[in-house]
């Protein structure tokens, strides 16, 4: 690698016949995700992804949840004044994102309580690709599926 790019490579999604495009909800494939491995992803919006137990499992260089300190671990135990849960704090996301203010969060790191605001006013955020052509799209060929009727064969 020669340098960081400002932005990622998306020539190939172009050139594909699609943009990326952000949707208000995860995919059916994320949903899905989400629920098998019991986590919510905020990756898009706040910087983070929430697992059991409302502990923060990930957090995103220079995104909002880093900005305001929190790190792997930290468990979220309020939004605003309700106790910690999804849509407490995709509720929070809405409101932020409709009054410009600030995501109140009450956050637990061992033995330690403390208040954190996230800076976020963008709502919820989720990637999807959206078609930018009529035609042959080459990303479909791609992810077509190489044998009929659904039966994998074995050798």
């Amino acid at each position: 690698m020669d340098r960081i790019a400002p932005r990622a490579p998306y020539a190939g999604i172009a050139l594909g016949g699609y943009e990326l495009a952000w949707q208000g909800g995860p995919s059916d494939w994320l949903g899905h995700d989400q629920r098998h491995y019991q986590y919510f992803d905020f990756s898009y919006s706040l910087g983070m992804k929430v697992g059991i137990g409302a502990k923060i499992i990930d957090v995103l260089w220079e995104g909002p949840a880093y900005d305001a300190g929190l790190v792997r671990g930290t468990e979220i135990v309020a939004v605003g004044e309700r106790v910690y849960s999804v849509v407490a704090l995709q509720d929070a996301i809405d409101r932020a994102q409709q009054s410009g203010a600030t995501i109140d969060l009450m956050v637990k790191r061992f033995d330690r309580v403390k208040p954190v605001s996230l800076a976020w006013t963008g709502g919820q955020r989720y990637p999807t690709l959206r078609p930018t052509k009529d035609g042959p799209r080459h990303i479909d060929a791609l992810l077509a599926p190489r044998a009929s009727g659904g039966v994998l064969a074995h050798v």
